[in-house]
């Protein structure tokens, strides 16, 4: 069984998932599927890693930067927006767009998580191998 902690850490609420004896990674709520989803196209990554870089951004300085649309980068935005890594503030006539961290926090946990279940059980493998392996070797020299 998995079981959710939730902490903040520096103003993010962060969510923890710790699997507990043998039990599966409980499946990822609609806003976490939301986030691997939007992470998952890298004009996205892209757009994440220059506005943790380079701090808020419009949409024209990024279609300026990057070869695509400003109705491309545009579409890409909602699509983080609509996932919370990013919030968007209107400023006068322009929309600034600013990276929000706490999801990705998140779905390293969920990783992490994961990762750990997977190392468990190929060294449960590894063990099992290895103890045949010698049971083998034993077994030849009676």
């Amino acid at each position: 069984m998995v079981s959710r902690n939730r902490w903040s850490v520096n103003g993010l609420l962060i969510t923890a998932y710790r699997s507990r004896g043998q039990g599966k990674v409980d499946n990822m709520d609609e806003q976490e599927q939301r986030v691997f989803a939007a992470i998952a196209d890298p004009t996205r990554r892209q757009l994440i890693e220059k506005l943790s870089a380079e701090g808020s951004k419009t949409a024209t300085e990024f279609a300026e930067e990057l070869p695509i649309t400003r109705q491309g980068i545009t579409k890409h935005l909602k699509i983080l927006e609509e996932a919370n890594l990013v919030t968007m503030k209107e400023e006068g006539r322009e929309r600034r767009y600013t990276l929000s961290p706490q999801p990705l926090a998140e779905a390293v946990f969920w990783v992490t998580a994961v990762t750990e279940q997977w190392q468990r059980r190929l060294q449960s493998l590894y063990d099992y191998l290895a103890a045949e392996e010698n049971q083998s070797t034993t077994n030849q020299g009676e």
